[in-house]
């Protein structure tokens, strides 16, 4: 207080400055954002222009923050996220619908199970993944145990919490886009719906790169014993998987004559 009431005019400037930085933090934005700019590029003078630049840059982030508190806000159901893992899994990374064993070329449907629930026709033979979501993940040997008795290959993701961040948000985007963006009326804020839209497809194509490293890392179990296999690319280590399965289900092998 003595340094406003007996110091330097330039001192008592910049403690008035800065206390209206403190009580109003739109003008510290301005200081932050143009003013300082302006300083380092010994431009020391500001006009209306800059002011309406700056403030029309801070109404679209405004909105944008709106928007995106609106997209977390957004509710969706538990099946629905289930549902999306599950296309990413077996139709982005896997990419098939049957699996081969090599020694005698026979081609085998498969059920195609995730976190307990089937997805489609159920076959004699399946692939089980257990995902991040699922109640036992982190517990390898809660799954061994609880898996041990079926027909199934089980594969086990490692618990993860950016692969249940990033899923939940791009289904709670896709929800929120297909609601709101074709009745806002609003151009600006239309505009950032629709960018929201299209970040969303970079995340859905991060989260499948993600469940690939996943899958490659997972550990997997047949009939109860651990299945080993050196191979990190998602495809080759499940087809190493399954062909313990093979053979661990039919045990003579002449029966696979005409098995599919």
């Amino acid at each position: 207080m003595a340094l406003l009431v007996d110091g330097m005019r330039s001192e008592q400037k910049l403690i008035l400055w800065l206390a209206c930085c403190l009580k109003y933090p739109l003008l510290a934005e301005l200081a932050r954002d143009v003013l300082r700019a302006k300083f380092l590029q010994l431009n020391y003078a500001i006009d209306a222009r800059d002011v309406a630049t700056f403030i029309e840059s801070q109404t679209l982030w405004h909105e944008e923050k709106d928007v995106e508190q609106e997209i977390k806000n957004t509710e969706v159901d538990a099946s629905e996220v289930a549902d999306e893992l599950h296309k990413i899994i077996f139709d982005n990374v896997l990419k098939t619908k049957k699996l081969r064993y090599d020694p005698n070329k026979r081609d085998f449907s498969f059920t195609c199970r995730l976190d307990d629930k089937i997805y489609g026709r159920e076959h004699e033979l399946g692939v089980h993944v257990i995902s991040p979501f699922h109640e036992h993940s982190g517990n390898p040997e809660q799954v061994r145990m609880t898996y041990m008795g079926r027909s199934e290959l089980t594969v086990l993701l490692s618990p993860d919490d950016r692969l249940i961040r990033d899923i939940t948000l791009m289904k709670q985007t896709a929800k929120y886009v297909g609601i709101n963006y074709a009745t806002a009326k609003k151009a600006n804020v239309k505009q950032i719906i629709g960018n929201k839209n299209e970040s969303n497809r970079l995340l859905q194509m991060q989260i499948v790169e993600l469940v690939k490293r996943l899958m490659g890392k997972a550990q997997m179990f047949v009939a109860g014993s651990l299945v080993e296999s050196a191979k990190e690319d998602p495809n080759l280590r499940v087809h190493d998987g399954f062909e313990k399965l093979v053979e661990q289900t039919y045990t003579n092998l002449p029966m696979l004559r005409g098995v599919s």
